[in-house]
């Protein structure tokens, strides 16, 4: 998962309030009715311009910068009312930006798989041989494995058998269906992955039943 270095969360932290920076507000109140401390609201004030720096920098949507930010300040706030009030947070400034920094890099990874997901029946077609070149690279393994974990287990099944470079036939033989109805379902189990990807709420992940571990 991609992450920010120290020299650019430095970078972002210097990065004062832009007169061009759309206005943020809330309400006092999460989305199951429960209260969000003053303090935590104010302090979303203060993270604001960084939010929307990020969001801008990663997203390319400053748009988006608000729903991310009052997620954050959901998280934060149900972690504060758990721990109580005999557990503070040293830090919750940088704490709070650090929970919104989080959500927009989980959201670019969902970004990339749902985009990978449309390229994955191009790069299965490809000749014997090349096909893993297309497969290869640390970054394009780890982005399938994050896609396989919201597989169900037979359309993993099937990606993989045509990732080792079985033909529709072979793949129906193992599946016990036909070559276009094992293409069909295939498809449809793509579909439904792509789906799962979608609904994911940022800051969680829900893999299928039975998705790689």
């Amino acid at each position: 998962m991609s992450e920010i270095t120290r020299k650019e969360a430095s970078l972002i932290s210097m990065v004062g309030p832009s007169k061009n920076d759309p206005p943020f507000w809330m309400p006092d109140k999460d989305r199951k009715g429960r209260s969000i401390p003053r303090s935590l609201l104010d302090l979303a004030q203060l993270v604001w311009s960084r939010v929307v720096y990020l969001t801008e920098r990663e997203l390319k949507d400053t748009a988006r910068a608000a729903e991310i930010l009052e997620t954050a300040v959901g998280v934060v706030s149900r972690l504060m009312q758990r721990r109580g009030p005999n557990h503070r947070i040293l830090d919750p400034e940088s704490y709070l930006y650090w929970a919104e920094a989080r959500i927009v890099y989980r959201i670019v990874e969902r970004e990339k798989m749902v985009q990978f997901i449309y390229d994955l029946e191009p790069v299965l077609q490809a000749k014997a041989g090349n096909y893993r070149n297309r497969m290869s690279g640390t970054q394009t393994q780890l982005l399938i494995r994050q896609i396989m974990r919201y597989m169900d287990a037979r359309t993993r099944r099937m990606f993989l058998l045509r990732v080792k470079g079985f033909s529709w036939e072979q793949v129906g033989a193992f599946v016990g269906m036909k070559a276009n109805h094992a293409a069909v379902a295939y498809n449809a189990g793509v579909e439904r992955t792509r789906q799962r990807i979608l609904r994911c709420r940022p800051g969680k992940t829900k893999p299928a039943a039975g998705g790689v571990r």
